[in-house]
């Protein structure tokens, strides 16, 4: 994979630009039903950081992400538990995440001019 770190400076895409603000709308100390409207998966390995209520300033890695169908809420699992579980309308943004894979430089944030991996040397097993 990548040895970059997603938004630092040999990455070279800028944190803020990828924010998606959200307001809670149903909580417990591991997961958020929110409205959300990007695909499953979108924030898996991503981070949160709430911006009021009892957790203000508070930040924590996306475990996975599942996007509501028909209407239903989105739910942002959190790797780490919150010591307290967000109130109704408590906000928060949300970062996307990066398994550091070519294809999701690529699709995802369209950056692989800064991809710094060797996807393509074989292993050396296979060499032989």
């Amino acid at each position: 994979g990548c040895k970059n770190i997603l938004f630092g400076q040999g990455c070279g895409l800028i944190k803020s630009d990828y924010a998606t603000a959200g307001t809670v709308q149903s909580s417990t100390s591991t997961s958020i039903l929110s409205v959300l409207l990007d695909d499953s998966g979108f924030y898996d390995l991503g981070t949160i950081e709430f911006t009021s209520g009892v957790n203000n300033g508070i930040t924590r890695t996306v475990k996975s992400y599942t996007k509501g169908e028909f209407g239903a809420l989105s739910s942002i699992s959190l790797a780490v538990p919150l010591v307290t579980a967000c109130s109704y309308l408590d906000t928060f943004n949300i970062y996307p995440g990066c398994n550091k894979s070519l294809n999701v430089c690529t699709t995802k944030f369209a950056n692989t001019d800064n991809f710094r991996a060797e996807p393509f040397v074989p292993a050396p097993e296979s060499v032989v």
